[in-house]
């Protein structure tokens, strides 16, 4: 009698993370290999934007950009939540299951970086603006294609979503400002 009340007692814990078809291992280098693509794209950008500092120093008079000290930990929570994103989806499913997912993927960090150069290198803000509209699009297509196949996989995309909406805020204050 006092097993069975002992084992009714018993309340299932419930984990976060899915149950993975992968060993610990694989999930591990996995996870240092999506890190790897997605940081490198961002090591990419800070390349392309120190090329043209000059650019970027004309909107320092505004208020509401967001200083440097705290803008480079943004930085990193964005490409550190698109990895886990996509790290949370493939450790459950096969790259055959993935293949809309791994093109929306990969399209977000090629636009990330299309617009950089087009925005501070190339001086081109409304073709910018455009480029981010078109990334915002992506984001929220991928946050809820990923949110179907898993919710933390497409929560671990609203760092990037709010900051694209930060960033097309400021990008049509600057194309309004400076045509």
């Amino acid at each position: 009698m006092s097993l069975q009340k002992s084992e009714n007692l018993k309340t299932p814990t419930k984990t976060i993370l899915k149950k993975s078809k992968r060993s610990f291992a694989e999930q591990f280098v996995g996870l240092l290999i999506f890190i790897g693509l997605t940081f490198s794209a961002w090591m990419f950008v800070n390349a392309a934007t120190t090329l043209n500092r000059t650019f970027g120093d004309v909107f320092l008079k505004y208020f509401w950009l967001i200083p440097s000290l705290i803008f480079g930990k943004i930085t990193f929570l964005i490409y550190l939540g698109m990895a886990l994103s996509f790290w949370l989806l493939w450790r459950t499913n096969s790259f055959l299951k993935l293949k809309l997912e791994t093109f929306l993927f990969f399209l977000q960090p090629l636009f990330l970086i299309l617009w950089y150069i087009l925005f501070f290198t190339l001086q081109e803000s409304l073709l910018a603006l455009f480029l981010l509209l078109t990334l915002m699009s992506i984001s929220v297509i991928c946050g809820y294609v990923f949110w179907k196949k898993d919710r933390w996989a497409g929560y671990a995309l609203l760092p990037l979503l709010l900051w694209n909406m930060y960033a097309i805020f400021l990008n049509m204050l600057i194309t309004i400002s400076y045509p």
